[in-house]
């Protein structure tokens, strides 16, 4: 009645299920520091194979040999905010009825100065 493991076909309790999670929680933890650690060499031979050549080749190198990867960051990082403004923009339902006040206002603030000729006398 109080071991802590399934019998006859019964649930296993909540004591039980801490022991196997605890269990696991060793092995998860052994694949994240190896994936840690492969990650940290990895990012480490990177580097130094960066900078054995960029001793050779940061004499030739301008600005022109990284604008096309520097436009590419730039539009990764500008465009799909913009996209997004644009789309809730589109899907908003009050958008037809701002889009007429705007008007009537863009409208009478432009065309105020076609009405007729002022009532005093120029000089």
């Amino acid at each position: 009645r109080g071991s802590a493991g399934p019998q006859n076909g019964q649930p296993a309790t909540a004591t039980t299920a801490m022991a196997m999670a605890m269990a696991a929680r060793p092995r998860a933890w052994r694949a994240r520091r190896a994936a840690l650690a492969l990650l940290v060499v990895a990012v480490l031979l990177c580097a130094l194979g960066a900078e054995a050549r960029r001793k050779s080749t940061l004499k030739n190198r301008q600005l022109a040999d990284y604008w096309p990867k520097i436009k590419w960051v730039l539009v990764a990082i500008f465009v799909p905010p913009v996209v997004y403004f644009f789309v809730s923009v589109a899907r908003d339902p009050a958008l037809p009825g701002l889009l007429k006040r705007s008007g009537a206002v863009v409208r009478e603030r432009f065309a105020m100065h076609l009405g007729p000729a002022p009532k005093y006398k120029r000089r």
